[in-house]
């Protein structure tokens, strides 16, 4: 039905960023999120990010403003 799904998991956001899901990125990923450091990025462009509990989910949409694709 999807290309691709809409919301990652930490470890997916991780290994589209990054290009790898090794322990060093996840922790680094885990602290930039706990830190807010995406928060404003988000805001900015109607993306947020969903914190359930300790899971998060992060917006594919999100993942393309990084990469300057959108």
């Amino acid at each position: 039905m999807f290309d691709k799904i809409t919301l990652l998991s930490v470890r997916q956001a991780t290994q589209e960023i990054y290009g790898s899901a090794a322990p060093a990125d996840l922790n680094r990923m885990y602290r930039m999120l706990h830190a807010g450091a995406f928060d404003e990025i988000a805001e900015k462009n109607n993306c947020p990010i969903i914190k359930d509990g300790n899971r998060f989910r992060i917006p594919f949409a999100l993942i393309k403003v990084f990469r300057g694709e959108a």
